[in-house]
Order: C-alpha cells, then sequence, then structure tokens
C-alpha cells in the first residue's frame, strides 16, 4: 500500500513540476543566486522590437545587444512548492533586422588644377578686342597648408607654343610669383603682345596628395588625404595691369602768364584783345630759361599768323608770371582675380 502512495506523491509532483516548464525555442533559463527571472516571451520580430506591446509587463528589459531579462519576485509559489532560486532570460535574439548603412565609396580624384589666365606685352593697333597699351599680369600663389606642396606649372599660349612644365616647391604657409617676365623666359621667341594660360597641376594619387616624393629631402615626401571638401589646397590669385599712355604719368610745370596788348601795328590781333587783362598757360620743361613776353609773342604769331617782323612791332606788358605742377590724366586700370580649382576624377 506504501509503494502506491509513494507512486502516487511522484506522479502528482511532477504533474505540477511539468507546469513550470517554458518552451525552450523562445527562452533559455539558468539558475541565479538571489531571483527567480521568468517570462514567456510575445511574439516579437523585425524592426517593431523597440514599440511598446501591452502583452510585456512592467520589469521587461530590451537594450541594444538582443537581450532580455524580467525580474520576479525572490520566492515564486508553484502549487505547494516554493522556489527560492532564479531563472534569467535572455539571449533572445533577430529581434531587429539589421541595416547596411555602409555609405558608397567617394570617387577618386586624379588631379587638381588651376588655370589663369594672363595677358602681357603692348598692343598698338586697333584692330582687336584689347585697346592699345601696356599690359602685365601677376599670378600669385599661396601655400595655405602647413606642409610644404610641389605643384607643376607650364604655359599655354593661344594660337601660340606650349612650354615645358616646371616642378616649384612651396614651403609651408609661404607665396611664390609666376609674372610676364618669367613667362617671356620660357617663350624666348614670343615679343610684342602675347596671351594664354598657365596651367597649375597638383597631382593627386587614390585621393592622397604625394607631392611628388623627394628622396632626398623627406620633408616634401607628404602624404595627405585630399576629397572634394578641402581640394582647394593652394590659393591662385592674378592681379592684372593695363596703362594705355606710352609713358608712366610724370609731372608737369605749367607757367601761367597774366599781360596786356599795349600795341599791333599788324592789325592781325583783334580790337577787343588791345588794353585788356589776357592769360594763357605754357607747358614748360624743368632746367631751362623762359623769357614770359617771348612766350606770349611766339603764342599770338603763331595764332594768328604774324610774321617775324610783325612779331618785333607787338608791344606786350607782361602782369605777372605763376608756375605750378600737374599730372597727365592716368588710364591706368588694375583688377584680381580668385581662381577657383577644377577637380578631375579618374574612371
Amino acid at each position: 500500500m506504501k509503494k502506491y502512495i509513494f507512486f502516487f506523491i511522484a506522479f502528482t509532483f511532477l504533474a505540477l513540476f511539468s507546469l513550470c516548464i517554458i518552451d525552450k525555442s523562445v527562452i533559455n533559463m539558468t539558475r541565479g543566486p538571489d531571483s527567480l527571472k521568468v517570462f514567456a516571451l510575445p511574439s516579437i520580430s523585425g524592426s517593431n522590437s523597440q514599440k511598446s506591446n501591452s502583452s510585456i509587463p512592467p520589469g521587461l528589459n530590451l537594450d541594444n545587444s538582443n537581450s532580455i531579462s524580467y525580474n520576479l519576485s525572490k520566492s515564486v509559489d508553484v502549487g505547494n512548492i516554493s522556489m527560492q532560486k532564479g531563472l534569467i532570460l535572455s539571449n533572445a535574439a533577430n529581434l531587429t533586422t539589421p541595416v547596411d548603412t555602409a555609405e558608397s565609396p567617394s570617387p577618386t580624384i586624379s588631379t587638381i588644377t588651376y588655370t589663369p589666365k594672363f595677358v602681357c606685352g603692348t598692343i598698338s593697333s586697333t584692330g582687336g578686342p584689347i585697346r592699345p597699351g601696356y599690359y602685365d599680369s601677376d599670378i600669385s600663389i599661396f601655400n595655405k597648408q602647413n606642409y610644404p606642396i610641389k605643384f607643376l606649372w607650364n604655359v599655354v599660349v593661344t594660337d601660340g607654343p606650349t612650354s615645358n612644365a616646371i616642378i616649384k616647391k612651396l614651403s609651408a604657409e609661404t607665396s611664390t610669383r609666376i609674372s610676364c617676365s618669367d613667362l617671356s623666359t620660357l617663350l624666348p621667341n614670343k615679343s610684342g603682345f602675347f596671351e594664354g594660360f598657365v596651367i597649375i597641376t597638383l597631382p593627386i594619387t587614390g585621393n592622397i596628395l604625394g607631392a611628388f616624393p623627394d628622396t632626398r629631402n623627406s620633408e616634401v615626401s607628404i602624404l595627405r588625404p585630399v576629397n572634394a571638401d578641402n581640394a582647394n589646397l593652394i590659393d591662385v590669385q592674378v592681379f592684372y595691369t593695363a596703362n594705355a599712355l606710352p609713358h608712366l604719368a610724370q609731372s608737369i610745370i605749367i607757367d601761367k602768364v597774366s599781360f596786356n596788348i599795349l600795341d599791333d601795328p599788324s592789325g592781325k590781333i583783334p580790337l577787343s584783345y588791345l588794353n585788356v587783362s589776357l592769360e594763357i598757360p605754357f607747358q614748360l620743361e624743368s632746367d631751362k630759361i623762359y623769357d614770359p613776353a617771348n612766350l606770349v609773342k611766339a603764342s599770338l604769331a603763331k595764332q594768328y599768323g604774324l610774321s617775324d617782323s610783325e612779331v618785333i612791332g607787338i608791344k606786350i606788358n607782361v602782369r605777372s608770371s605763376q608756375i605750378s605742377t600737374a599730372y597727365q590724366q592716368d588710364d591706368h586700370a588694375i583688377s584680381s582675380l580668385r581662381i577657383n580649382p577644377d577637380i578631375n576624377y579618374s574612371n
């Protein structure tokens, strides 16, 4: 009889304990030292795992590592059985669908080029679009970086030859210039007026500025990453000047003579000019002696066609002579232009 009672109690214990079993395909249960952590997961899938779900009781923790835990009280009664140990719900994988956020690779830069225009020399004819005058161009190049840069430059003349390329080193935060005299040295057969473009090139390899590595000087063997945002590594500006005068403006000496014509035996000078106050300006040369009366008589002779004997007969009274200086009208123009880089990409 006792044997049947023992089997009955064991069967009842197993039936009650089976109520605590949870599907292992949903959760993993391990024993913990202090609390019982157990929870039957609702159906969670896709990106909706972050949304609130009324079927998930308070205390459920969903973190970015796709791990879930839920804390129950330290003691949970299951039928007539008291469980003091704990179960931990963890590692509920595939709660969210990963998104590929990798960006497309940026295009590879092959060269960075600046193409400033230049005009140099003298134009004497009026047949072209540029007026006669004297023209000059000055191309300034400034290395804005804190490391040295080497660049390649050559000259392309309009309807003319192309020079050989020249390698130029520019130290950190320093500048250099290319003037018309430099260009004419490269183009010895050019005289008079010539125009064209200077091609300034910074070679890039795989979006890296190699700066023409120099085995004798490691200082210029610098590698720097380059992209479309920082491609303007140097500052290139052109300063243009033009002057339509054959010579630079100089000071002029002016003598303003006040006089009266007292007598004109020739009768060629209008009577309204006799015995009245008159003035006439003269342009003088420096380091020469002038007689104001003779200057007035020479001007009257030219204006009224007086002969030498008639000029001698004219009587002039010079009241005053005032010397002053003036300047020629300057037809001089200047302008400047900043050149933006052209970025060329490799295929």
